[in-house]
């Protein structure tokens, strides 16, 4: 284990995606009958100067005793080099368990095994059994503590943050529209162009509502102004492209006239394809 202070650590923070937690949870799902309480695995990701991107995940199988483990380590390597194969920029950052934290013992066995793997593994609880009503996500750090003559193994919580690209936000909001609210049926999982457009216009509204009021609040004295806030206002506005009203209004009117003139096209096309092949049957 790397000798490591009781308050300062190698890795600043963890940031987890949410494929990471989607492939933990569906592990706890289908974990084989009589195997362990808790699943172990792999965390691949990338380490940008003491920032720990989890980006992916895969369970290891194991057995544990009351003071030993074993680890599936053939599994582990065959693993990592086909992850390898796909994405050459994924390396190995950590190792997770689910349930309750770890045993201090037992996980400086399994850290030691993935220390040969990244410069300082990262190991991630997530509490699927939902201890307090919610699935806590927790990071740390095992070492061996310097200031202690013994030098006796210590665990460090870093901080950690659940991130998402744009790519997983549209994913994950897709995915909950599906569950059913209050009651009420699910939605498609795939909603159409039109549907889409509707929600991200009243996503737009909304966010430009919670602008005007705090500019309001701020304007009234109210509200003290925040600097960092008002340079992200002036930057979204000023990205804004500056267009005449009205030529606005006629470009955008060409588009929908294009837009729907395509529409009836293609419609015909399929009108004419689907009366051909009732002709061709005769």
């Amino acid at each position: 284990l790397p000798e490591v202070s009781c308050s300062i650590s190698m890795q600043s923070c963890v940031n987890v995606h949410p494929t990471v937690l989607f492939n933990i949870v569906d592990s706890v799902i289908r974990k084989a009958p009589g195997s362990p309480d808790r699943v172990i695995g792999t965390l691949l990701g990338a380490d940008r100067e003491g920032v720990v991107e989890v980006q992916n995940s895969f369970p290891v199988s194991h057995r544990e005793a009351e003071s030993m483990i074993a680890l599936d380590t053939e599994f582990h390597k065959e693993m990592v080099a086909l992850s390898h194969q796909v994405s050459s920029k994924e390396v190995v950052v950590g190792w997770y368990s689910t349930g309750a934290i770890f045993p201090l013992e037992l996980a400086s066995m399994v850290n030691d095994f993935y220390a040969g793997s990244a410069r300082q593994p990262v190991y991630l609880n997530v509490d699927t059994n939902l201890t307090g009503g919610n699935m806590s996500i927790k990071a740390y750090i095992l070492g061996l503590d310097k200031t202690s003559e013994e030098k006796k193994v210590v665990i460090t919580e870093i901080p950690c943050h659940i991130h998402a690209n744009a790519e997983e936000r549209r994913a994950v909001n897709a995915l909950v529209q599906t569950l059913p609210h209050d009651g009420q049926a699910p939605s498609p999982a795939q909603p159409s162009n039109l549907e889409a457009f509707e929600v991200a216009l009243r996503k737009m509204v909304n966010m430009i509502d919670v602008c005007q009021e705090y500019v309001a609040h701020v304007l009234d004295g109210s509200q003290p102004a925040d600097d960092k806030i008002g340079h992200l206002l002036m930057h979204a506005l000023n990205s804004v492209p500056t267009i005449d009203v009205a030529a606005f209004e006629k470009s955008f009117d060409t588009k929908v006239q294009e837009l729907l003139m395509t529409v009836y096209l293609a419609n015909l096309a399929k009108a004419q394809l689907a009366l051909a092949e009732k002709l061709q049957t005769f």
